[in-house]
């Protein structure tokens, strides 16, 4: 919004909304955001909110640097941050043998929920490659190379769009959904779009050598 429009009303609840996204919405205990709570801030206990959603997670990291970015802070002041996120998502959430995220997990452990989500590597793609601008580590563009090739092996479904859901190794869910009310440019759509842009101006202002 305040990219097309950009009214200092807009601009203050930016800020106000980076700052709650950075400070305020992570577990005190853990590195991940949870993502229910009071009006007041106080975390909503409940065993279906203590949870670890590593597609919000890593989703959240690129949404606050394009967010800085887009009102003049540097991205590198929230590195710590952003990498803190990260890690704690590839350490319980990441699917190192196949690619891709698992969808949720118990806070401090292994995910228990190791299905795909088609919005979640969407995300994640993205992420990957903003970090990479971000940090210069060669790790994320390899994240990203192997996740992109689970996306294009298995989520991508030849009948057209991505399928919801698939297997941690890729193979069919019971979700055979390939349309939804968030299918369509808000996840897959959006992501291809970015990460062709983020991979132009990597080209350009190259951290490393992709």
């Amino acid at each position: 919004m305040y990219r097309a429009w950009p009214d200092p009303q807009v601009r203050r609840r930016v800020e106000e909304l980076i700052q709650i996204n950075t400070t305020t919405v992570r577990h005190p205990d853990f590195n991940c955001n949870i993502d229910g709570w009071h009006p007041d801030w106080r975390m909503v206990e409940s065993p279906r909110n203590l949870r670890a959603s590593y597609g919000h997670d890593v989703e959240c990291v690129w949404l606050a640097l394009d967010a800085a970015r887009t009102i003049g802070f540097s991205p590198r002041l929230f590195r710590s941050w952003a990498e803190s996120l990260w890690a704690t998502s590839l350490k319980f959430g990441y699917d190192r043998p196949h690619g891709g995220f698992y969808y949720t997990g118990p806070l401090g452990q292994p995910s228990d929920d190791t299905k795909k989500e088609w919005w979640v590597q969407a995300e994640a793609l993205v992420s990957m490659l903003e970090m990479y601008r971000l940090n210069g580590k060669r790790e994320f563009y390899d994240l990203f190379a192997q996740t992109l090739g689970f996306v294009e092996k298995y989520q991508v479904a030849k009948e057209g769009s991505w399928w919801a859901s698939r297997q941690a190794d890729g193979s069919a869910s019971k979700n055979t959904q390939r349309s939804s009310m968030w299918q369509g440019a808000y996840h897959n759509g959006r992501a291809m779009i970015l990460c062709a842009k983020l991979l132009e101006d990597l080209a350009a202002n190259p951290r490393g050598s992709p």
